[in-house]
């Protein structure tokens, strides 16, 4: 039983930390398009 929990937690932390290089090393594109929305003066109370 010993062996099954340590292969369980390596395979967890080695999931964890290529989950956290490849988020660190993604190139995340920024927006193309630009939004612009125009919101009425109904919806702040004043």
């Amino acid at each position: 039983m010993k062996i099954v929990t340590r292969i369980v937690v390596m395979t967890l932390v080695l999931i964890l930390a290529g989950a956290t290089i490849y988020f660190l090393v993604w190139d995340l594109p920024a927006p193309a398009d630009t939004v612009e929305r125009i919101i009425n003066n109904d919806r702040f109370s004043k």
